[in-house]
């Protein structure tokens, strides 16, 4: 059997995991970046910046992605306080509700979780590994000190 290079194996399944949430994601008519930041969002208040770094996207697509969470009542958008200049966003209760309704009865995923075929020592080794290539990416491929951990 031909070995396969790690950061395709990666990709591959990065990619299917996007694509069976995203799946999952369209009877409760939200897209996985949507639901991505309301995750965050429910954490704490974010900047329209902070909202683009986290979606790997530049600030006027964060923005569109920004704007339907505030047209659907999941998040408000206020003045942020340590910058007039700038905005701060914020999760609405019907977005906790959405969340809320999207986690019931056994949540988004119905326990599938790609990680289950691993046993604990096996996850938290591959846990390690894949935060110290992000780290090292992220270090010498990006320039930017991203926190994996979000």
């Amino acid at each position: 059997m031909a070995q396969h290079p790690i950061p395709d194996l990666i990709a591959k399944c990065h990619l299917t995991w996007k694509r069976y949430v995203a799946r999952q994601c369209l009877p409760h008519q939200i897209s996985l970046k949507q639901l991505h930041l309301l995750r965050l969002l429910k954490k704490g208040p974010l900047s329209p910046m902070q909202a683009a770094r986290e979606l790997f996207c530049d600030k006027p697509t964060a923005s569109v992605v920004l704007g339907n969470l505030i047209k659907r009542g999941w998040a408000e958008r206020h003045a942020n306080e340590q910058d007039r200049r700038g905005a701060c966003l914020l999760i609405t209760r019907a977005g906790l509700e959405k969340l809320e309704s999207m986690e019931a009865g056994g949540g988004l995923l119905r326990g599938h979780r790609p990680q289950e075929c691993l046993n604990a020592e096996e996850r938290e080794t591959l846990r390690v590994l894949l935060l110290k290539i992000y780290e090292h990416l992220n270090a010498n491929l990006t320039g930017e000190n991203h926190d994996a951990t979000s």
